[in-house]
This record gives C-alpha cells, sequence and structure tokens, in this order.
C-alpha cells in the first residue's frame, strides 16, 4: 500500500512539475531614477506608467522600479510630474537602471479674480439686521433687507453675466 501512494505522489509532483511553466507568464522588470534638468536633483512622487494600467511612483531618491507582463515589453514608459513635461520611452529603447532628466515645463494660467459670494454677503447682512431690530416694526425690517438688497444688486448681476459667459463658452 505505501508503494502505490509513493508513485502515485511522484507522477502528480511530476505532472505538476511539467503543467506548471506553462500558468507562468515571464515578466521585465525596469528600474531608474528621475532627476530635473536644471538642478539633477532627484524627483519625488514622479508618475512611471505603461499604458496607462501599469504604473509606480518614484520614492525620496527619485528611484524606481516597474515589473509588467512580458506582452508590454514594446510599449511606451511615460514618466510624469507636476511641473514637468511628460517624458515617454519605448521600453525595448530605456536602458535599465537607467537615467531619466525631466524638462520643467511653464504653465500659463488665464487670470483668476476672486470675489466674495453675493448670497453669502447677503445673508450676513439680513442676519446683522435681523438681530439689531429686535425692538423695531417690521417695516423697518423689511426696507431695510430691501436696502442690503439695493446695495448688493451690482454683485448680483456681475454674478448673472459671469455664468452666462461660461455657459456659453461650454
Amino acid at each position: 500500500m505505501f508503494h502505490l501512494n509513493y508513485i502515485i505522489m511522484k507522477t502528480i509532483l511530476v505532472l505538476f512539475a511539467l503543467i506548471a511553466p506553462l500558468f507562468c507568464c515571464a515578466q521585465i522588470g525596469l528600474s531608474g531614477i528621475v532627476r530635473t534638468e536644471k538642478t539633477n536633483q532627484p524627483i519625488e512622487n514622479c508618475h512611471v506608467y505603461i499604458n496607462e494600467h501599469l504604473g509606480t511612483v518614484t520614492d525620496e531618491n527619485g528611484e524606481f522600479k516597474l515589473v509588467f507582463p512580458e506582452k508590454f515589453s514594446g510599449s511606451e514608459l511615460h514618466v510624469s510630474h507636476i511641473g514637468y513635461k511628460t517624458y515617454a520611452v519605448q521600453t525595448n529603447d530605456f536602458k535599465n537602471k537607467g537615467t531619466i532628466v525631466l524638462e520643467q515645463a511653464i504653465i500659463v494660467l488665464d487670470e483668476i479674480v476672486v470675489r466674495p459670494d453675493p448670497w453669502m454677503m447677503f445673508q450676513e447682512r439680513v442676519d446683522k439686521i435681523i438681530s439689531n431690530s429686535k425692538d423695531k416694526p417690521d417695516d423697518y425690517i423689511y426696507y431695510a433687507i430691501l436696502s442690503e438688497l439695493e446695495e448688493l444688486k451690482p454683485y448680483f448681476e456681475e454674478l448673472i453675466n459671469t455664468e452666462k459667459k461660461t455657459s456659453f463658452n461650454r
């Protein structure tokens, strides 16, 4: 009986050893360091990715290690970070443990104007009128609120015009 179990276990082990490579897939590993063009300092938290699905992030020393299936070997390796131009290279052309140098990107932003919210301003003024007018007649409160609305009218008109402009640009 012992001999039969030994033969069965040995057969199963040999079959497993022969079949196992069919379920394994080859993987490729790339590693490197990302630095700035001007100062040659390492860049932390750069996005290093292939096909937007597989990726990693550089550590505090600008170093990365990316392991991916062999089927992506002809894909582009992208390295990006805010404030820098995105770097792209074919994975086949990238030298393992190589240095990637990112060039700073100048981003021009449109003018940003910060204004107070007229609704918040109106609510604060109405709250103040009500809290200071406990002994006043209702007509006084009514006209005081209308007066505040009239005073804030330019802010509301500007808000409406801005919303109309932005809705046409979408």
